[in-house]
């Protein structure tokens, strides 16, 4: 009896309230309204090779529109396609499922970093912080390979901090396995910014010496034999008839040796491409070197001032600091120019970087220096967002105050106001706002009147940061959960594919009476559920040409930009209006917009 009430205390002593919150609050802000709305920038080329990848049950050609898209690495494909194959549906929810699972796993190997060279709390804090990140919650919720990227790299690093005292095969197999892993979701970087940021400390004391074995040299042959597999798989096996190798790079011709080989080394000439020429001599996305000084901040949103602010105490007492400290902080310098000596840069390139900011930045606030800046910070960032969250509650009277101006505007004027007399949100998005917004409000009502209650959450000695932690999860679940659901009805890509989809059915129009002009809208190819490839026709030399074909297509998908360039080209057939236009709103441009033209020659009718 005695011996089972000692095993129920432990297990009570187990249950951690505070972890549970908050595992139960990343939840919530990575899986809510996960497939709630439709694909967003590049997700639909991971959507697209997905479905393919599924309906062929070919995992090693990555394909879009009957072209090989070997652009990024086959894992990040897999993690989509093998699940929705088990299921037996790809959509939305299913292509940014990965991302979401990387970013839970991304969040706890933050916490156990946190846990293994600080202490409970400042770990729970790093994880909030990370969680309220607006990068970092963006790219979860996104069906891309981003976070797959930042998680295998935090993992790496995690793993070695709780291995690095006992080296050996299993210790360095797995090290490399991780960042393996993560090359195959993203590329080279979760290779290269594992091994910075472990720098640091294998520089420490002469650590790097112990690590100089035969077992480290065997485990990464074996790695590199692991990384190379699925080439050589993808190689080997023979591709889809129909199916054909792309003859351009994001529009560089393919040099003539890498042309002939190309079926052989696909894959690997675009990691090379991709990554280590894109780091030398960049093709595309030249921004200035400096660009990261203010695009980190913009990821780091709304903790980027107390980033900054953690940036400059560090920095400030370096010498002073505990050596775990200095780390840290060399590490995120390390990754930082890693990323700026790149040739090639853009605002989310640098994400892998977000785990240890949010470190550094929980370090900071944890520490128990007094420093008035800290204090300064915290009532700076606790009423910003109680009056963000006043101004919430005021959502609905808002709103329909606005409409009401806009209505009778929009019979008078031909202004700003009579574009926006279309918009209007729904009255169940409204109340969700506002409620959240009450609740943010109560938080520091009840903080106010019982500080003490807040104890558990991160720490007694965190109380004071407890409210705002929690704040600010609300107040991005609001922006990056629940407003892109509200806004969807003003995304017509997808009613546009499936109004087409619908045409196609009821006129029995096939894929080869479909030509898309200058590129295939990957989207709409998804959502249409095309069942063979459409013709492409890039520029008027190739329409023309494909127009005298054997089997012309009959209708052509063009953005609105290119209709005269498409009505010059082919004068000879009839044109009047577009059989399917995609809606357009008073405040959007037109010519981005797409339509469906039916093309018939003079004298065929």
């Amino acid at each position: 009896m005695i011996e089972q009430e000692n095993v129920a205390a432990d297990n009570l002593r187990r249950f951690d309230p505070a972890l549970l919150l908050f595992w139960a609050a990343a939840g919530l802000m990575l899986f809510a309204g996960l497939g709630s709305t439709s694909l967003w920038g590049s997700e639909d080329r991971w959507a697209e090779i997905s479905r393919i990848m599924v309906r062929e049950k070919d995992f090693f050609h990555p394909c879009i529109n009957g072209v090989i898209y070997f652009d990024k690495p086959l894992l990040s494909y897999w993690l989509i396609a093998i699940p929705s194959l088990l299921v037996g549906v790809v959509n939305e929810f299913m292509i940014r499922l990965p991302s979401a699972l990387a970013g839970i796993i991304g969040l706890w190997a933050t916490y156990k970093l946190g846990m293994k060279l600080w202490d409970r709390r400042t770990a729970l804090l790093s994880a909030w912080i990370m969680l309220g990140c607006l990068g970092f919650v963006f790219w979860a919720r996104k069906g891309a390979a981003d976070l797959e990227n930042l998680t295998s790299i935090i993992l790496a690093v995690c793993w070695y901090y709780y291995r690095k005292d006992r080296p050996g095969f299993v210790t360095y197999f797995v090290f490399m396995l991780i960042c393996v892993i993560g090359a195959h979701t993203k590329g080279l970087p979760a290779i290269g910014v594992p091994v910075i940021a472990i720098i640091p400390d294998l520089l420490r004391h002469g650590n790097w010496k112990k690590h100089l074995r035969w077992t480290f040299f065997a485990a990464a042959v074996l790695s590199l034999a692991v990384y190379l597999l699925p080439f050589i798989l993808a190689a080997s096996i023979p591709m889809p008839e129909g199916w054909k190798y792309p003859t351009t790079f994001d529009g560089l011709t393919i040099p003539d040796w890498a042309a002939k080989w190309r079926q052989e080394i696909c894959g690997l000439y675009l990691v090379w491409k991709e990554n280590v020429a894109r780091f030398i001599d960049p093709f595309d996305h030249k921004a200035p070197f400096y660009c990261y000084t203010y695009e980190l901040p913009r990821i780091l949103i709304p903790w980027c001032v107390m980033f900054i602010a953690a940036l400059y105490f560090f920095g400030r007492n370096y010498f002073k600091m505990e050596e775990k400290n200095r780390q840290l902080l060399e590490t995120i310098v390390l990754i930082f120019l890693l990323f700026s000596a790149s040739g090639s840069r853009r605002w989310y390139y640098i994400l892998p970087i977000v785990p240890f900011c949010a470190l550094l930045t929980a370090a900071y606030i944890s520490n128990r220096i007094e420093d008035p800046f800290k204090d300064l910070l915290r009532h700076l960032y606790k009423y910003v967002v109680i009056t963000a969250s006043a101004l919430l509650c005021l959502m609905i009277p808002a709103i329909l105050i606005f409409n009401k101006i806009c209505t009778s505007a929009a019979g008078s004027s031909s202004g700003v106001m009579q574009k926006l007399s279309e918009f209007t949100l729904a009255p169940a998005g409204m109340i969700t706002c506002t409620a959240l917004a009450i609740i943010a409000l109560i938080i520091w009502i009840c903080f106010r009147r019982n500080p003490d209650k807040f104890d558990w959450i991160i720490g007694r000695d965190l109380r004071e940061w407890a409210p705002l932690a929690l704040n600010i999860w609300l107040l991005q679940f609001l922006f990056s959960c629940v407003l892109p659901i509200m806004l969807e009805p003003y995304r017509t890509e997808k009613n546009f594919a499936l109004e087409l989809k619908g045409f196609c059915a009821a006129s029995q129009t096939s894929p080869s009476e479909l030509a898309f002009f200058t590129k295939p809208a990957t989207k709409v190819v998804f959502y249409m559920e095309m069942a063979q490839p459409v013709p492409e026709p890039q520029n008027a030399d190739d329409l023309i040409k494909l127009m005298k074909s054997e089997r012309p297509p009959r209708y052509i998908i063009t953005q609105n930009r290119y209709i005269n360039k498409l009505k010059e080209t082919l004068p000879e057939y009839k044109t009047e209006s577009p059989v399917l236009k995609e809606k357009v709103f008073a405040w959007e441009k037109d010519k981005e917009k797409l339509s469906v033209w039916e093309f018939i020659k003079q004298g065929n009718q």
